[in-house]
């Protein structure tokens, strides 16, 4: 009987999660959609990037460009 319990439970995780889960967030989408914002001119900010290098110093600017 236990293991009837675990077969369907873990069938039903499966179809939630491949089939429930996408149809949920698609319906939440639909219904409840996010309002868009107006872009302005304001200044964007800027991004870092981390480069972790070995005694790279000589050649980090060639791999960079």
């Amino acid at each position: 009987m236990l293991w009837v319990v675990l077969f369907w439970g873990a069938l039903y995780v499966l179809i939630y999660v491949y089939l429930g889960y996408p149809l949920l967030i698609g319906l939440l989408a639909r219904f409840f959609p996010k309002p868009h914002q107006q872009r302005t001119n304001e200044v964007l900010r800027g991004v870092s990037i981390v480069v972790a290098a070995y005694q790279e110093a000589a050649v980090i600017n060639e791999k960079l460009d």
